[in-house]
């Protein structure tokens, strides 16, 4: 038992240190020597736990799915919130995912430059609203969600949504808003015309 609970903590270090690093510095620059120097492991043992940077990514993106999973979940068992909770954990995976400009930035890029990352972002995006659609089926059958539109098309304008603001906010986004902010208002304008 103690020895999974060290090898997850290890593992949970090497992501943090990661995602530090690639909140402030170019993700292609940032080399496997400075992540693993910053978690205090040797290069060995972070290729104990990851083959690549991009799998360390999306191992990352796989923690805040599974955060938003259990999410959605707790917005079923509890129906009166529903929407403000949908919208809450919506803009909690943003915040979490995309801590700075930066590394939104670096996330976008691989995006395009990495097939290997590309088809697990790719994933990810068709997972997203699979995940929604019980909460988003539930909301209509309380009659919170217009029942005019099919739960899985609610998913998939989310996530276009989502994604939408993420690159808007990183790349055009002149004002400095908080990306809470400004993904909490475009979501909560979206989910003000679904309303049943």
């Amino acid at each position: 038992m103690n020895r999974e609970r060290n090898k997850e903590y290890t593992k949970r270090k090497i992501i943090e240190s990661a995602i530090e690093l690639f909140s402030i510095q170019d993700y292609q620059k940032t080399s496997l020597e400075e992540i693993s120097k910053k978690a205090g492991v040797t290069k060995t043992t972070f290729f104990a736990y990851f083959k690549t940077k991009e799998e360390l990514l999306y191992d990352f993106d796989l923690e805040q799915l599974k955060v938003f999973e259990q999410r959605m979940e707790l917005c079923v068992k509890d129906s009166q919130e529903l929407l403000s909770k949908l919208r809450e954990a919506i803009v909690d995976m943003a915040k979490n995912l995309h801590k700075t400009r930066i590394i939104t930035q670096n996330l976008i890029h691989l995006g395009t430059i990495s097939p290997v990352y590309k088809k697990l972002l790719s994933e990810i995006f068709n997972i997203l609203p699979r995940i929604m659609y019980k909460t988003i089926q539930h909301g209509q059958e309380i009659g919170v969600i217009t029942k005019n539109i099919s739960p899985m098309i609610i998913g998939e304008n989310l996530v276009k949504i989502y994604i939408g603001v993420i690159v808007q906010w990183s790349f055009l986004d002149e004002a400095n808003k908080d990306l809470a902010e400004v993904m909490d208002d475009t979501i909560k304008n979206y989910i003000s015309g679904i309303e049943g």
